[in-house]
């Protein structure tokens, strides 16, 4: 594991980011951390 506690590294985020809910600019409620959320389920 990362010493920051992260495994997915920048360009990763990138392309994993617009696919998941809570985006600001979509419908509904605007995610406060999704990559902590997917970090934390990896």
């Amino acid at each position: 594991m990362n010493a920051d506690r992260t495994l997915l590294t920048d360009s990763h985020w990138a392309l994993i980011a617009p696919l998941l809910p809570g985006r600001v600019g979509r419908r509904g409620v605007v995610a406060k951390d999704n990559r902590g959320f997917v970090e934390a389920v990896l």
